[in-house]
């Protein structure tokens, strides 16, 4: 699941606010075998692996 997130300011601080969703499958991801995941942004949020996304109100 991944997150577009926008800065903004609230109280004198900085936050970042969700304003909208994505979720992804990794099963069409193709991954070097190794004792730890290993696999980039890019290669993770493909369109082809893309579920499901939406906005936040």
């Amino acid at each position: 699941m991944s997150f577009e997130l926008e800065v903004s300011e609230r109280e004198n601080r900085k936050v970042f606010v969700p304003v909208s969703w994505q979720i992804y499958t990794l099963d069409k991801l193709l991954i070097q075998v190794k004792h730890e995941f290993n696999a980039s942004n890019r290669e993770i949020y493909t369109y082809d692996a893309l579920i499901a996304e939406g906005k936040i109100k």
